[in-house]
C-alpha cells in the first residue's frame, strides 16, 4: 500500500520494506533498507490501483 499521511509504503501482511522502482517494473521488498544484500527483487507486471487489486483477489 502507498504511503499515506507522511508515512512510507507498508505490506499488510510482512515485515519487509517495499521499495518500487516503477521505471524498471521492479519491486524490492528488504529487509533493511541500508543494506541491498537482504532484497528481494520482484516483477511488476500491473498497475491499477487498491480495489482492481482487490477485486482480482477476490475473483482469482
Amino acid at each position: 500500500m502507498a504511503g499515506l499521511f507522511g508515512y512510507g509504503a507498508m505490506l499488510f501482511d510482512s515485515n519487509l520494506q517495499p521499495n518500487a522502482d516503477l521505471a524498471r517494473n521492479s519491486l524490492y521488498l528488504c529487509q533493511n533498507n541500508k543494506q541491498p544484500d537482504t532484497c528481494q527483487k520482484y516483477r511488476v507486471t500491473e498497475q491499477a490501483g487498491f480495489f482492481s487489486a482487490l477485486q482480482k483477489l477476490i475473483l482469482d
